[in-house]
């Protein structure tokens, strides 16, 4: 089964709460307060993203944390590559598994499912490359009308 972290779960949540908030640096325990999470959980979560380049990090009384770059130039793809590593679907959709042909599994060289593996590797990772913290954070209606769905933004305590 495909299924996201906590680390990504808490990172999506948190990622889209900055940025929902342009321009305003947030506390963790302000983040972790108003979206109900564990403070030490989520505070870990901003200190690796931080480290990782996805968000600046201010000490000081009117210090915490803002985006480092634009909610539109920052993708799923980069929060899941910050807080998990490469991703890949299976050993033989590795990024080095693919360019030199080889992987850790003893049937990659005759294995039937490989190519539609990679196949599907590369779909999720065009998908995760492609979908926004602007979109996220509900800063634009394009996810939620591609779904039929309407924006959570404002909903929830």
């Amino acid at each position: 089964m495909i299924r996201l972290t906590k680390k990504v779960d808490y990172g999506i949540l948190l990622l889209a709460y900055i940025a929902s908030r342009p321009g305003r640096a947030v506390t963790a325990k302000e983040i972790a307060a108003d979206l109900h999470l564990s403070r030490p959980f989520a505070a870990n979560v901003l200190k690796k993203l931080a480290r990782e380049e996805l968000l600046i990090s201010t000490r000081g009384s009117s210090g915490g944390y803002t985006l480092a770059r634009p909610p539109l130039s920052i993708t799923l793809g980069d929060l899941v590559q910050a807080l998990e590593g490469e991703f890949a679907l299976a050993q033989c959709t590795s990024e080095a598994a693919v360019r030199h042909s080889a992987s850790e599994c003893h049937l990659f060289e005759c294995c039937s499912a490989k190519g539609p593996v990679q196949y599907v590797h590369r779909r999720i990772a065009q998908v995760l490359s492609e979908v926004s913290f602007a979109e996220l954070a509900g800063l634009t209606a394009t996810a939620y009308e591609a779904f039929g769905m309407q924006s959570t933004a404002g909903r929830c305590p």
